[in-house]
């Protein structure tokens, strides 16, 4: 069986060649339907922030029931979303359909009492897999669990998520009978088709497992192609499975011809002439074989391929702006010769932090050898004892400070609540080590500039003064020249 259809790779069809199909027929209806599913993505994209945003702060908490809570809450609202839109990418492969914009909301309206539901449940296992899965991958990097039979069961865990999603998705999406019947439809659907599922199941898991690895830089991408792409994709592998349950009512044929794709045109009249014509063929729609056709200037052509061709135009400006940019960002990086962190309830002034980036490049010089002295001082605005009055800075400086901490990136970490900082991340700094900043000599002998308040700002405090009181811990893997130069007693 050939999961692709006829051929994975056919050449455009003519008049006496058999209907698109693999590969070829899923980039027709992909460039067709370009615009409005860049749309349908946003949409998408939005409905799941929910979820994305409340699980995560779950995670980052390391909160089980809060993880669960927003799951569910998450998981009802994403669900109608996810269900339209893969409904809607089944309607992009029958020969002719209505306004997508009815189509659509006539999907939402049939859905999203049921989908809410499923989705709700669907929600709620992710969100315990995420939390389970952080949990022994913590145990790894602690030594106490083999990271390989970990990553393991983990990646079967949710391929076998993955598998159940693509095989119940479908059958959400179309079948208004209870949920156990939806059961006994994917389980059939596994039984006839299984090949086709699971090469799905696994496409699904590599799709998302790359989106997340490349957090956060995906972000921005994710907005535009996170959902589209790959519900094409299932619409065109499933298709063939539900042209079988007759309870679907799916239309039998959902193959392109040449004729089907000009009836889908929007374009007016004029444009539907001349891309019949020389548009495709070079040559005029007039009885007179191999004329050109002069009857559209140079202007309306253009209008023409513009009306065509929008959605394309806008797709490459946005993909090659956010490439750009994220090229622009990773080619400027530079490895910083020493990276600090403080964790701390307040910023710190800018002139204490240029003064501290300055002094200490002078000290510690070019270690990485790289022609520039760099000094990266990382602020982290977290509290430990629940005071915290900007929830959203809270969350931001947590999510920081954790993947400092897990990625190792600063070497030395100065804080101003040593307890509750050692009570959360003891395990990953040198607590034996741990002495006020004025303790050290080297650090309390820095220019670190001077500041002055709000509610007096005719008085210069030093950037000592401020210092002096901070605890200073260093990293596990700080290294052996950093202890020399700002560390020795």
């Amino acid at each position: 069986m050939n999961l692709f259809g006829n051929s994975f790779f056919n050449s455009a069809p003519e008049h006496d060649r058999p209907p698109r199909t693999g590969a070829v027929l899923y980039f027709q209806v992909f460039w067709d339907h370009l615009g409005k599913n860049l749309l349908l993505n946003l949409i998408c994209f939005a409905a799941f922030l929910p979820m994305m945003l409340g699980v995560s702060l779950g995670l980052i908490y390391e909160n089980f029931w809060l993880t669960l809570l927003f799951g569910l809450i998450g998981g009802a609202i994403a669900a109608p979303f996810w269900c339209a839109f893969l409904r809607q990418a089944f309607c992009y492969f029958r020969p002719t359909h209505n306004s997508w914009l009815s189509e659509w909301k006539t999907a939402f309206a049939s859905i999203w009492k049921r989908a809410a539901k499923e989705g709700a449940l669907w929600g709620l296992l992710l969100s315990a897999l995420l939390f389970v899965g952080q949990f022994f991958l913590n145990r790894t990097s602690d030594g106490i669990l083999p990271a390989p039979i970990v990553w393991m069961i983990l990646a079967l865990d949710f391929f076998l998520f993955s598998l159940a999603t693509v095989a119940l998705g479908t059958p959400l999406c179309f079948d208004v009978r209870p949920f156990s019947a939806q059961l006994t439809s994917a389980a059939a659907f596994l039984k006839t088709h299984p090949a086709r599922l699971l090469v799905l199941a696994l496409v699904f898991l590599i799709w998302y497992a790359v989106w997340l690895s490349m957090f956060p830089v995906s972000v921005p991408f994710a907005v535009l192609f996170a959902f589209w792409p790959i519900l094409l994709l299932a619409a065109q592998l499933q298709r063939p499975i539900l042209d079988e349950q007759e309870s679907y009512k799916v239309p039998e044929d959902p193959m392109y011809t040449a004729d089907d794709i000009r009836k889908k045109s929007r374009l007016a009249d004029s444009e539907i002439a001349y891309s019949e014509g020389a548009w495709q063929h070079g040559q005029s729609n007039s009885s007179t074989p191999g004329a050109r056709d002069t009857s559209l200037t140079l202007s309306e052509r253009l209008e023409i391929a513009m009306r065509r061709f929008w959605p394309l135009v806008i797709g490459i400006l946005v993909v090659a702006s956010l490439g750009l940019g994220v090229l622009r960002t990773f080619l400027s990086m530079r490895e910083a010769d020493l990276s600090i962190a403080f964790v701390h309830s307040d910023t710190l002034p800018d002139s204490v932090k240029s003064a501290l980036e300055k002094s200490l490049g002078e000290l510690v010089g070019d270690r990485n050898g790289d022609g520039v002295v760099s000094v990266e001082i990382n602020d982290y605005e977290v509290v430990f004892d629940g005071s915290a009055t900007d929830s959203d800075m809270q969350t931001a400086g947590v999510t920081l400070l954790v993947t400092d901490l897990s990625q190792s990136i600063s070497s030395i970490y100065i804080v101003e609540d040593a307890d509750g900082f050692l009570a959360a991340y003891e395990d990953q700094v040198d607590a034996s080590a741990m002495l006020t900043w004025a303790d050290y000599p080297a650090l309390s002998a820095l220019e670190a500039g001077t500041y002055s308040q709000v509610e007096d700002i005719s008085v210069d405090h030093t950037g000592q003064e401020l210092l002096a009181k901070y605890m200073v811990l260093p990293s596990d893997d700080c290294a052996e020249d950093i202890w020399e130069i700002l560390l020795s007693r």
